[in-house]
């Protein structure tokens, strides 16, 4: 009975999975991206406060794999530095640089707008590395935290574009960026 039972399952999940039209043309995706955002400091202890934030700009290259029409997998390498807009238009009287680099996986979920056009979300993990400096200070730290994002990207047979909003979490430290990325699938 039981036999008959599993078999029966696994029939139906096949059908199933059948029926949900997993076929992905081009499955693979090399990307690169450029943006530009803000990253936020904080950090307290029992003697004092401290808090800055910076403009940043970033480079990112990473790879996709397409599972199924809504899910994939995405890692990307992020590397950020200061912009140092706010010190431009403070004269020197702000100081204080802000630097980053993370390797991230997430899973990525999107929903189809045309033939051609999704938005989608990422969720994952991201292994960071930061810098903060100032002529008095330097605070440095690595660790494991968050990746949330939001895009929309545009897909032609093998290049695809996508905007994206990022939030990453790295301990003190919160980045919000701001990304245009192109790709290529295959």
């Amino acid at each position: 009975m039981l036999k008959n039972i599993l078999t029966l399952t696994l029939v139906l999940s096949a059908n199933a999975m059948a029926n949900q039209n997993q076929v992905i043309e081009s499955p693979h995706s090399v990307f690169i991206a450029a943006g530009f955002g803000d990253t936020e400091f904080k950090r307290e202890n029992s003697e004092n406060i401290t808090y800055d934030f910076d403009d940043n700009a970033s480079i990112q290259m990473g790879y996709r794999y397409q599972f199924t029409d809504i899910f994939s997998v995405d890692t990307r390498y992020i590397n950020s530095s200061s912009f140092g807009f706010k010190q431009v238009l403070s004269l020197g009287l702000l100081e204080g640089s802000i630097d980053y680099s993370t390797f991230s996986v997430s899973g990525q979920a999107r929903k189809s707008i045309t033939q051609n056009s999704y938005l989608y979300g990422n969720l994952g993990v991201a292994r960071y590395n930061w810098d903060y400096e100032t002529s008095k200070i330097g605070v440095d730290d690595s660790g494991f935290g968050g990746l949330f994002s939001l895009g929309y990207r545009y897909q032609w047979s093998k290049i695809e574009l996508s905007l994206e909003h990022q939030w990453l979490t790295m301990g003190d430290m919160k980045a919000s960026n701001l990304t245009a990325e192109v790709g290529y699938r295959f």
